[in-house]
């Protein structure tokens, strides 16, 4: 349906992995999957030394095919093995855990793309980590080389970065993301915008509204969705943006901030306010898809009442709807199932 709405070339993260070469897929497990051999420093042998090196995993997985190298990349086990010389086998484990990537359908949170390029991001849940992993390897299969990685203590997910333009881009902290990943994303100039918002998350943290685009998105330049309390800027709900500035060669500084409604009529933005139950069927949870041929934005929704909403507003571009229910079972929609880059014009 993207493709068909607005040209839009689409890939999953396993159509990607299966245009790897056997031999980049293996190379990628091992990477990515802990080996650890327990064995007394006395004990090694060098049938033993040589069957502890990546030469011999490789050649242990040299039968495997692309599908089960891949549902292996998916399932992300971890090996721990006690060498027994002198025993029958050589090796003994009791177990093999596996940590499974279930959450690589929602390809927003993985990093971020800003006017520079991609950013691998950096997830504070522990069982989320290795996707970031995975995803370094995804993005240069498509020819795009990551720009840099937000390193701990820094976390940020890309539900709470929103970009409005190449001169001014969001980025929501409280739950998922952190100021560290702010800083970090300024201190290493890797926005390219001139106007970077922080919007601050001080005392909601509520997982219902973990990342901005729960509460807030984009349907064209100067119209928006917002969740009423947050725009309204109560006080239970409050989220304050912090509107850094860059000055040259300097960086960015702060230079304001206020309440994230109040900015929002400051930027001159056409609101129109969702209610609670609203944000939990995923009203707000749109994707904007660029412009038409005729210059006309380009909206995909997951629900239905957001046409009707946008074109009570004037709203004179296309809406495109689909039944997203498997996808919002898991607890996303489609713009957390989704990570937009957009060619250069």
């Amino acid at each position: 349906m993207l493709n068909k709405a607005c040209g839009a070339k689409v890939w999953t993260v396993r159509e990607i992995l299966n245009d790897m070469s056997i031999s980049q897929l293996r190379n990628s497990l091992i990477d990515m999957t802990p080996v650890k051999f327990s064995v007394s420093p006395g004990d090694i042998t060098p049938d033993i030394e040589a069957k502890m090196k990546r030469d011999y995993i490789d050649f242990s997985l040299s039968r495997l095919s692309k599908d089960h190298l891949i549902d292996l990349i998916f399932l992300h086990p971890s090996v721990y093995i006690d060498v027994i010389p002198g025993s029958s086998t050589g090796f003994n484990y009791s177990q093999l855990p596996l940590a499974p990537l279930a959450n690589t359908v929602f390809t927003r949170d993985q990093q971020i793309t800003t006017a520079k390029g991609v950013v691998i991001g950096r997830f504070g849940a522990q069982q989320r980590l290795s996707e970031n992993d995975l995803m370094e390897i995804v993005w240069p299969q498509l020819g795009i080389k990551p720009i840099g990685r937000i390193e701990a203590p820094g976390t940020i997910e890309g539900g709470d970065f929103i970009p409005l333009s190449t001169d001014c881009m969001l980025l929501g902290t409280g739950l998922r993301t952190n100021m560290s990943a702010a800083m970090q994303l300024m201190n290493r100039d890797l926005l390219g915008c001139n106007r970077f918002i922080v919007i601050e998350d001080l005392c909601d943290l509520n997982q219902q509204r973990m990342h901005l685009d729960t509460y807030f998105n984009v349907a064209s330049e100067k119209l928006c969705v917002c969740i009423d309390a947050i725009a309204q800027d109560n006080p239970k709900y409050l989220r304050i943006a912090r509107e850094f500035v860059k000055r040259g060669p300097s960086g960015y500084t702060e230079e304001r901030a206020m309440p994230f409604g109040q900015w929002l009529k400051k930027e001159g933005f056409e609101v129109i306010e969702a209610s609670f139950k609203q944000q939990e069927e995923y009203f707000i949870n749109l994707l904007h898809l660029g412009k038409n041929a005729k210059g006309k934005d380009i909206v995909f929704s997951i629900n239905p009442e957001v046409e009707s909403s946008l074109r009570k507003r004037g709203f004179d571009g296309e809406v495109h709807y689909l039944d997203f229910s498997p996808i919002t079972a898991m607890y996303g929609g489609a713009h957390c199932a989704s990570q937009v880059l957009r060619s250069p014009k």
